[in-house]
């Protein structure tokens, strides 16, 4: 049952991005697939994330590259990454960016950054193909970022842009690794 709930959760989010932590919540609390413990986690997370999202739309109210304005299109990505992370830094709404799902992914896999300027940063992995597949100018400039972001940007620059890390598939109730540890979680019946 924990497998089709993560794949329903997973489907649920690309469907229905807004979909009401209130509802989402109650799924988790009614689930026979988790344990009391679990419940607590995965409910925790999701107010988290509610809030984490609430925060950036207020700061990032479109996609910066693609202009973007529509919310439910759009994917609040952290810049300094969750797993990394301290204190405050999981909620803060200057530690993230309101991206489309596009360009987050180029984001999230450190495949672009941005200059605290705004100007777009390339990986020197990043096809240019892409870009052009995906109408992204590779000497766009998105607007100076504020000093707070400005110090996330400067992590994200200097450990995320350029190396190489799996991307991690989003879902309702939080992220859940791809390829070989998502078949992992799935094959344990989604408990780790």
């Amino acid at each position: 049952m924990a497998v089709e709930m993560l794949r329903e959760a997973h489907d649920r989010h690309w469907t229905d991005p807004d979909a009401g932590e209130a509802a989402a919540i109650k799924r988790i609390a009614s689930s026979r697939a988790y344990s009391p413990k679990t419940k607590v986690q995965l409910g925790q997370a999701r107010i988290g994330q509610g809030r984490f999202r609430a925060a950036v739309l207020a700061r990032e109210p479109h996609c910066r590259v693609t202009g973007t304005l529509q919310a439910r299109y759009l994917v609040a990505s952290h810049i300094k990454p969750w797993a990394v992370c301290t204190g405050d830094e999981h909620l803060d709404g200057a530690n993230g960016l309101m991206l489309a799902p596009h360009v987050d992914h180029l984001f999230d896999t450190g495949l672009i950054s941005f200059e605290d300027n705004g100007d777009l940063v390339l990986a020197s992995s990043l096809d240019p193909q892409v870009l052009q597949a995906w109408h992204i100018d590779a000497g766009a400039n998105v607007g100076r970022f504020a000093p707070d972001q400005a110090r996330y940007l400067a992590y994200h620059r200097q450990f995320v842009l350029g190396q190489p890390r799996p991307r991690r598939r989003r879902n309702l109730v939080g992220d859940v690794p791809t390829g070989a540890a998502f078949d992992d979680l799935l094959a344990a019946g989604g408990e780790q």
